[in-house]
Formats: C-alpha cells, sequence, structure tokens
C-alpha cells in the first residue's frame, strides 16, 4: 500500500472535488485509501492491464461522477501521485 504522505497528497487533490462539505476531508481520505487499496498510487501494485488512470477513474466513480471521477484521476496523475505518472 502506498505511503501515508502519498494517500494525504492524494486526498488533498481530491478534497476540493468533494461536493458536500460535511465530512469532507474524511471522504477524500476514503477515496485516496482506495486508491491505495487498489494499487494504483505510488508506491502500489496493481496487475491489471487497463491503464492505470483508467483503473483510477472507475475507483473514483464508485464515489463521484464519472466526470469529476475524470479530472481528479487527471489531476492525480498530473501530480506525479499514480503509479506509472504521466502515462494516461
Amino acid at each position: 500500500m502506498a505511503d501515508r504522505s502519498i494517500i494525504d497528497r492524494a486526498a488533498d487533490i481530491i478534497e476540493p472535488h468533494i461536493a458536500t462539505r460535511f465530512k469532507r476531508r474524511l471522504l477524500a481520505e476514503g477515496n485516496a485509501q482506495d486508491l491505495a487499496r487498489a494499487g494504483l498510487l505510488v508506491g502500489g501494485h496493481s496487475t491489471s492491464t487497463v491503464t492505470i488512470r483508467a483503473q483510477a477513474e472507475a475507483v473514483l466513480q464508485c464515489r463521484q461522477d464519472w466526470p469529476t471521477a475524470e479530472k481528479i484521476a487527471a489531476e492525480l496523475d498530473a501530480a506525479g501521485l499514480l503509479k506509472g505518472a504521466g502515462c494516461a
């Protein structure tokens, strides 16, 4: 699983996209932990043949609408937080 600092940085990127004000940070950290558990953040291990960014979009879509999930995944990729960042 990804290092805690990576999860925190990912949560920082996700947090502004959370639509509610209630427990916003907690929800962002939950999304980041989901990505870490799936092995999609730097330091993780994923064996899927689907691109890391596409996998991240799919994981995020469970809690966000699809356009928001795509935007968050792109921002995480640009920040170098996805495993193999820059490989869309």
